[in-house]
């Protein structure tokens, strides 16, 4: 069997050729991603556009809520926890550990905060949650 020899007037024009046929494959690869990525962001934006009226309410229904927070006195567990900045489960915990000493009323079910007590707690106490 002998081997396949190329002369080098032969190797050029090949090697042109595999040169060419490599940049047309990266080539058509690269646009399918684009493509694809292209479609996926166009797509979230619109998302994003669509759900900008819905956005919005919720956040000037928190910035809203937040302002209800500081203007009351008297806070219920689920609001205590909130001008706290901690979860609601942290502050029930809180409140079961007699060594917290955090000052609250139980009428029923419900827990009221005062937001002067909440304030002299955070303030003067040592308890570390």
């Amino acid at each position: 069997m002998k081997g396949v020899l190329i002369s080098k007037d032969k190797l050029l024009p090949l090697s042109i050729f595999a040169l060419a046929f490599s940049i047309l494959i990266s080539s058509f690869i690269i646009s399918r991603s684009i493509n694809n990525n292209g479609t996926f962001i166009s797509h979230e934006m619109s998302n994003g556009f669509n759900n900008l009226p819905s956005n919005l309410y919720k956040s000037f229904n928190n910035n809203t809520q937040t302002k209800k927070l500081e203007e009351k006195s008297n806070f219920n567990l689920r609001e205590a926890a909130e001008y706290l900045n901690i979860s609601v489960t942290d502050l029930i915990n809180t409140v079961y550990n007699k060594e917290s000493k955090i000052t609250y009323v139980k009428i029923h079910e419900e827990y009221i905060f005062n937001r002067e007590a909440l304030d002299k707690w955070v303030q003067e106490s040592d308890f570390n949650m």
